[in-house]
Protein backbone atom coordinates (compact mmCIF):
# COMPACT_ATOMS: atom_id res chain seq x y z
CA UNK A 1 0.00 0.00 0.00
CA UNK A 2 1.44 3.37 -1.03
CA UNK A 3 0.00 6.02 1.31
CA UNK A 4 1.84 9.07 2.60
CA UNK A 5 0.53 11.51 5.21
CA UNK A 6 2.58 14.62 5.96
CA UNK A 7 2.09 17.74 8.06
CA UNK A 8 4.42 20.63 7.43
CA UNK A 9 4.85 24.17 6.15
CA UNK A 10 5.39 25.30 2.58
CA UNK A 11 9.10 26.05 2.24
CA UNK A 12 8.53 28.20 -0.86
CA UNK A 13 5.59 29.76 -2.67
CA UNK A 14 4.03 27.14 -4.96
CA UNK A 15 4.85 27.13 -8.67
CA UNK A 16 1.67 26.97 -10.73
CA UNK A 17 1.50 25.81 -14.35
CA UNK A 18 -0.92 24.15 -16.74
CA UNK A 19 -0.39 20.48 -17.66
CA UNK A 20 -2.86 20.97 -20.50
CA UNK A 21 -5.59 23.51 -21.19
CA UNK A 22 -7.85 21.98 -18.53
CA UNK A 23 -5.51 20.82 -15.74
CA UNK A 24 -3.68 23.14 -13.37
CA UNK A 25 -0.58 21.78 -11.56
CA UNK A 26 1.03 23.09 -8.36
CA UNK A 27 4.57 22.13 -7.36
CA UNK A 28 5.96 23.00 -3.94
CA UNK A 29 8.28 21.80 -1.20
CA UNK A 30 6.88 20.93 2.20
CA UNK A 31 9.16 21.34 5.23
CA UNK A 32 8.35 18.46 7.60
CA UNK A 33 9.95 18.36 11.06
CA UNK A 34 11.70 15.19 12.16
CA UNK A 35 11.01 13.71 15.59
CA UNK A 36 13.73 14.75 18.03
CA UNK A 37 14.84 14.52 21.63
CA UNK A 38 14.82 17.58 23.87
CA UNK A 39 18.59 18.04 23.64
CA UNK A 40 18.76 17.74 19.83
CA UNK A 41 18.39 20.63 17.37
CA UNK A 42 15.27 20.62 15.21
CA UNK A 43 15.72 19.21 11.70
CA UNK A 44 13.37 19.10 8.75
CA UNK A 45 13.02 17.21 5.51
CA UNK A 46 12.03 19.16 2.40
CA UNK A 47 9.64 16.99 0.42
CA UNK A 48 8.47 17.69 -3.13
CA UNK A 49 4.69 17.68 -3.54
CA UNK A 50 2.63 17.85 -6.74
CA UNK A 51 -1.08 18.74 -6.73
CA UNK A 52 -3.41 18.63 -9.74
CA UNK A 53 -6.75 20.24 -10.63
CA UNK A 54 -8.78 21.60 -7.72
CA UNK A 55 -6.01 20.72 -5.30
CA UNK A 56 -3.66 22.92 -7.34
CA UNK A 57 -6.22 25.75 -7.23
CA UNK A 58 -6.48 25.37 -3.46
CA UNK A 59 -2.70 25.60 -3.09
CA UNK A 60 -2.51 28.56 -5.48
CA UNK A 61 -5.23 30.54 -3.67
CA UNK A 62 -4.66 29.67 -0.01
CA UNK A 63 -1.11 28.38 0.49
CA UNK A 64 1.70 30.93 0.53
CA UNK A 65 5.19 30.17 1.84
CA UNK A 66 4.96 29.30 5.55
CA UNK A 67 1.37 28.00 5.46
CA UNK A 68 0.93 24.82 7.49
CA UNK A 69 -0.94 22.06 5.66
CA UNK A 70 -1.58 18.34 5.84
CA UNK A 71 -1.09 16.32 2.66
CA UNK A 72 -2.30 12.80 2.01
CA UNK A 73 -1.16 11.12 -1.16
CA UNK A 74 1.16 8.58 -2.69
CA UNK A 75 4.90 8.45 -3.19
CA UNK A 76 6.10 8.44 -6.80
CA UNK A 77 9.57 8.16 -8.30
CA UNK A 78 10.13 9.30 -11.86
CA UNK A 79 13.03 9.84 -14.21
CA UNK A 80 13.45 12.75 -16.58
CA UNK A 81 16.15 14.28 -18.73
CA UNK A 82 17.68 17.48 -17.35
CA UNK A 83 18.51 20.55 -19.44
CA UNK A 84 22.12 19.36 -19.62
CA UNK A 85 21.00 16.00 -21.08
CA UNK A 86 21.65 13.91 -17.97
CA UNK A 87 19.06 11.52 -16.59
CA UNK A 88 17.68 12.57 -13.23
CA UNK A 89 15.45 10.72 -10.80
CA UNK A 90 13.22 12.45 -8.28
CA UNK A 91 10.82 11.24 -5.63
CA UNK A 92 7.71 13.28 -4.90
CA UNK A 93 4.32 13.01 -3.24
CA UNK A 94 1.29 13.16 -5.53
CA UNK A 95 -1.36 14.87 -3.39
CA UNK A 96 -4.75 13.21 -3.17
CA UNK A 97 -6.06 15.37 -0.33
CA UNK A 98 -4.88 18.66 1.20
CA UNK A 99 -6.07 20.17 4.48
CA UNK A 100 -5.27 23.75 5.47
CA UNK A 101 -3.98 24.13 9.01
CA UNK A 102 -2.32 27.14 10.68
CA UNK A 103 -1.46 30.23 8.66
CA UNK A 104 2.12 31.56 8.45
CA UNK A 105 1.41 33.98 11.31
CA UNK A 106 -0.33 31.35 13.45
CA UNK A 107 -3.87 32.71 13.03
CA UNK A 108 -5.36 29.23 13.41
CA UNK A 109 -7.15 26.89 11.08
CA UNK A 110 -8.66 28.09 7.83
CA UNK A 111 -11.98 27.02 6.43
CA UNK A 112 -12.50 26.55 2.73
CA UNK A 113 -15.60 27.24 0.68
CA UNK A 114 -17.51 24.23 -0.59
CA UNK A 115 -15.97 24.71 -4.06
CA UNK A 116 -12.60 23.56 -2.77
CA UNK A 117 -13.68 20.41 -0.93
CA UNK A 118 -11.50 17.56 -2.11
CA UNK A 119 -12.87 14.26 -3.32
CA UNK A 120 -13.64 11.98 -0.40
CA UNK A 121 -12.72 8.32 -0.82
CA UNK A 122 -15.87 7.43 1.14
CA UNK A 123 -19.31 8.21 -0.20
CA UNK A 124 -21.21 10.71 1.94
CA UNK A 125 -24.97 10.20 2.25
CA UNK A 126 -27.18 13.00 0.92
CA UNK A 127 -27.89 15.89 3.28
CA UNK A 128 -31.53 14.81 3.71
CA UNK A 129 -30.37 11.82 5.76
CA UNK A 130 -28.90 14.16 8.39
CA UNK A 131 -31.98 16.29 9.10
CA UNK A 132 -32.56 17.05 12.78
CA UNK A 133 -36.12 16.20 13.86
CA UNK A 134 -35.84 17.77 17.28
CA UNK A 135 -35.44 16.31 20.75
CA UNK A 136 -37.63 13.24 21.34
CA UNK A 137 -40.55 13.61 23.73
CA UNK A 138 -39.84 11.97 27.12
CA UNK A 139 -43.19 10.16 26.98
CA UNK A 140 -41.95 8.24 23.93
CA UNK A 141 -38.97 6.87 25.83
CA UNK A 142 -39.10 3.04 25.91
CA UNK A 143 -36.07 2.63 28.16
CA UNK A 144 -36.68 0.31 31.15
CA UNK A 145 -35.11 2.68 33.71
Amino acid sequence: MNVVILIGRLAVDPKIRWANENTKVANFKLAVSRPKRKDEPEEADFIRVVAFGRRAELVENYCPKGKQIAVMGRLQTRTYEGQDGTKRTITEVIAKDIMLLASPKGNGNTTIEEDYNMEDPFEIPPEEEFKFDGIPDESEDDLPF
